[in-house]
């Protein structure tokens, strides 16, 4: 029988090492991407102003993975401000000292991006930064009986602050990362068992 020909009907296919094992690399890239993008979830968040001056809002959405425990940390998104001394889309600033704090690019604020969805606080002391041109806006938690903070910096007096309400929740059409998981392992398992077929 002659490699790769025909016997008894059945095709013999013959594979050298380097085709092998660069089978086995794909597979495992492909999983790797699996199990990376498993662990992001989406956050939705509202700011709402309750100090009467105005009618603050923020929006948005955040992309985070999860820290352990309720933590989670913000890697990307946006959010939409309207009622403040500069409003629009702002978009988040990635925090290059995660899990800890960092300072912000002006200096005025510490931040670490982390949200703890459902929980009280949801947002803890350092929070979010957003920023839009100059401006950078800070949201964070003052505990779980008091209002959260929202500051502008640069604003009219350096500053715009206002006090409110803040509001989060993990994005229900994200699958949790144990689903992702399992998915990861059935089809590590598939090729897993038609690797051992072939050879």
């Amino acid at each position: 029988m002659a490699a790769g020909g025909w016997s008894d009907g059945t095709r013999c296919v013959q594979e050298t090492g380097v085709a092998g094992h660069m089978r086995l690399g794909i597979i495992a890239v492909v999983l790797l991407a699996l199990a990376r993008s498993a662990h992001a979830a989406t956050i939705d968040f509202t700011f709402t102003e309750t100090d009467g001056l105005g009618s603050v809002t923020a929006e948005g959405t955040l992309t985070a993975e999860p820290l352990g425990g309720d933590a989670w940390l913000a890697t990307a998104g946006t959010a939409t401000v309207s009622g403040a001394y500069v409003s629009g889309l702002f978009t988040l600033t990635p925090n290059p000292d995660a899990p800890g704090a960092a300072y912000s690019p002006s200096g005025m604020f510490i931040y670490d991006n982390q949200a703890f969805p459902g929980q009280a606080p949801e947002l803890d002391v350092d929070g979010l930064l957003f920023a839009q041109g100059g401006t950078e806006l800070n949201l964070w938690g003052n505990g779980s009986d008091t209002p959260y903070s929202f500051y502008e910096w640069p604003g009219p007096n350096g500053y715009f602050a206002v006090t409110g309400t803040f509001a989060d929740g993990l994005d229900p059409s994200v699958p949790e990362p144990m689903s992702a998981a399992l998915f990861a392992a059935g089809v590590a398992g598939l090729a897993a068992a038609r690797l051992r077929r072939r050879s």
